[in-house]
């Protein structure tokens, strides 16, 4: 299966083409992250001319569906859609909360990936170990789409969870995410913590096809994940 990858939630995003889990093509993105709804294309071209493919040729189109950039995202899950209806390949969004656990798998039971959200504030989620086997061992489930908090009440979400006793979970965070280390210094809560400087790409284009063989229908909708509510929302007096 060819699988174009997107992310576009961050500055750290790009473009990345897959035969099931070989990487054929890497464009990572090196502009601010405003300058997606120009930049994304030009990746997206570079990478299949890395590969040596046709639009046509890509069988699953997957992109990151936030947490983060809320314009990253809409032009992001716009342009996987487009992509799909003109070629008429099924697309897939993908949480990248989802996607840091997927790359660092770790060992313990629960797992609790965080993004820096800006405002003092963290993007983080919850997930639990399940019983079912995949080929590469157990899967993890989120418990929700997630929860926005600022960086003071990360402790008293840790206890209203019942997970202030529980040593056997992991938290994540990407090695560039400068908030999310500072916070590793300075919160005190049970667990270890993984980093990784890895991209969401390879990931995201595991879970999604993963996600198709699961469920096939090819109009399955796509949800932008953006946990916080844009300003424009938050400052609408309608």
């Amino acid at each position: 299966m060819l699988i174009l990858a997107i992310d576009t939630t961050g500055a750290e995003g790009g473009v990345a083409i897959y035969r099931d889990e070989a990487q054929l093509a890497l464009i990572p993105n090196t502009r601010p992250a405003n300058t997606y709804s120009v930049s994304l294309f030009e990746m997206a071209e570079a990478a299949l001319a890395e590969a040596k493919l046709r639009l046509n040729d890509i069988d699953l189109f997957a992109a990151a569906s936030g947490p983060g950039s809320f314009t990253g995202i809409r032009v992001g899950l716009a342009a996987i859609q487009g992509w799909s209806r003109a070629c008429s390949k099924p697309a897939r969004g993908v949480s990248a909360l989802e996607a840091l656990v997927e790359i660092c798998q770790p060992h313990t039971q629960v797992a609790i990936p965080l993004l820096d959200a800006r405002r003092g504030e963290f993007y983080l989620n919850l997930f639990r170990r399940t019983a079912r086997l995949a080929s590469n061992g157990s899967r993890f489930e989120a418990a929700s789409e997630g929860w926005t908090l600022p960086a003071n009440a990360i402790r008293s979400w840790v206890e209203k969870m019942a997970l202030a006793d529980v040593e056997n979970l992991t938290w994540i965070a990407r090695e560039s995410d400068k908030a999310a280390q500072t916070l590793r210094q300075t919160l005190s809560v049970p667990g270890e913590w993984q980093r990784t400087a890895e991209p969401l790409l390879g990931a995201i284009a595991r879970i999604a096809g993963r996600d198709l063989k699961q469920n096939p229908n090819p109009d399955r909708p796509l949800d932008a994940l953006y946990i916080r509510r844009s300003d424009a929302e938050l400052n609408w007096k309608g």
